[in-house]
């Protein structure tokens, strides 16, 4: 079925009505699972509601409707920056005279030394040594996007699993 034959075969109330009436006169930003909630239908068929509306309005006035996306799927992260302790090889602390004042900071451990029957002898290699050319894994991620970015962040991801309209709103979101 095609999304706007999909929502005409609906028992839902007018949604068009409840949209135009909840983000163009009352500036609400609406989500699919609000859209669910209100419509007491499941959560795809507001995410289908959601895109039509979408596309319909957008076909009437572009930029009458500002549309968030949720993008779910695998990327690769960019090498991780050596880090002990989750501190930077820096510690994180300012030298001495960049404000003049000595900050005693320090990593600590977060575990306790390895215990004497546990440590490698000499002839043993060290995981670090066998581990180094190891790639980096890949990372199951969650992003919201506008909808002017969303072609520079489906280009992040290898796999995409999942893509939707998250939420409609009045205008551009300024933070996400």
């Amino acid at each position: 079925m095609s999304s706007s034959s999909f929502s005409s075969s609906l028992s839902i109330p007018d949604f068009r009505t409840f949209l135009s009436t909840a983000i163009l006169s009352d500036q609400q930003n609406i989500s699919y699972r609000s859209l669910s909630r209100a419509l007491k239908c499941h959560v795809n068929i507001a995410k289908c509601l959601l895109y039509e509306y979408y596309e319909e309005q957008n076909n009437r006035k572009t930029g009458s409707v500002y549309a968030t996306y949720l993008i779910a799927g695998t990327r690769t992260p960019a090498l991780p920056v050596e880090t002990t302790n989750g501190h930077s090889q820096d510690n994180g602390q300012k030298k001495e005279g960049e404000d003049g004042a000595n900050d005693d900071d320090m990593a600590l451990p977060s575990s306790l030394p390895p215990s004497s029957s546990s440590m490698l002898e000499p002839s043993q290699p060290s995981q670090e040594t066998t581990n180094e050319a190891t790639p980096p894994a890949p990372v199951k991620t969650v992003m919201l996007v506008r909808q002017e970015d969303l072609e520079s962040a489906k280009s992040q991801f290898e796999e995409i699993t999942g893509l939707h309209v998250y939420s409609l709103s009045p205008g551009k979101i300024a933070d996400l």
